[in-house]
């Protein structure tokens, strides 16, 4: 959790499609001082543009310029078709983005790790780690 820096501001991408969990992050993190954009799933990237599916927040719009995102709170399985944590993983750890994945699946997390997250937890876990 060190390497996520929760201590300093910093601008953070939620995606997640269990929407309880994805308000309680929200919430957490926006209590914390960070600028949270967090949608249910996404529908594509393009470049370095996200185009997510589902606003969790009311200043969550899409597209997202994925080089101002400097921590992504990623799930493995959310809506939308062509893509999944593992995936996204491969497009955001080589812009710089710190990705964080959260499934509850042990080897979606294990994958999204050995494509480039710093860290990956089962959400159960997370939510105990963060106090959500």
């Amino acid at each position: 959790m060190d390497a996520l820096n929760l201590d300093k501001p910093q601008t953070v991408l939620v995606i997640e499609d269990k929407i309880s969990f994805a308000n309680r992050l929200v919430a957490y993190l926006t209590r914390n001082g960070h600028q949270v954009v967090a949608f249910a799933g996404v529908d594509f990237v393009q470049g370095s543009e996200l185009f997510g599916l589902t606003p969790l927040t009311a200043t969550s719009e899409s597209p997202v310029d994925l080089t101002k995102i400097d921590l992504c709170f990623l799930d493995h399985y959310f809506e939308g078709e062509d893509y999944d944590g593992t995936e996204l993983t491969k497009i955001m750890a080589p812009l710089g983005i710190k990705v964080c994945g959260m499934s509850s699946v042990d080897h979606a997390n294990f994958s999204m790790l050995r494509y480039g997250a710093v860290c990956a937890y089962r959400k159960d876990i997370l939510a105990r780690m963060l106090s959500l």
